[in-house]
């Protein structure tokens, strides 16, 4: 029997992580794990805006990839990404440090 393929190839999802919160340095940490974890993260920044909590927003072709994301990271809020965010990836807009992931 043939192993599945995974339904998400994280290697695959471009990803971009913006820091929205008063720590320094979290979208560059952030975008760390995410690589490490796989993910093809592109960039790091902050965001201008109010988030009421960290969230990953996906665009439609990408909502199971988006909610693995969250997993992976521990944020428990995902989204439809809406302008002025890109709709070829996934966003990361983070409001606070984050707490270990659960599995």
């Amino acid at each position: 029997m043939k192993p599945q393929k995974p339904v998400v190839d994280r290697s695959k999802i471009i990803i971009e992580v913006f820091n929205n919160s008063q720590v320094p340095h979290l979208a560059g940490t952030v975008a760390t794990r995410a690589a490490h974890l796989g993910w093809q993260v592109v960039g790091s920044d902050n965001w201008y805006g109010t988030i009421p909590a960290s969230t990953v927003y996906f665009p439609p072709r990408l909502t199971k990839a988006g909610h693995l994301l969250a997993l992976d990271l521990g944020i428990r809020r995902v989204m439809p990404a809406v302008a002025p965010m890109r709709f070829d990836r996934l966003t990361v807009i983070l409001t606070g440090p984050l707490a270990a992931p659960t599995h």
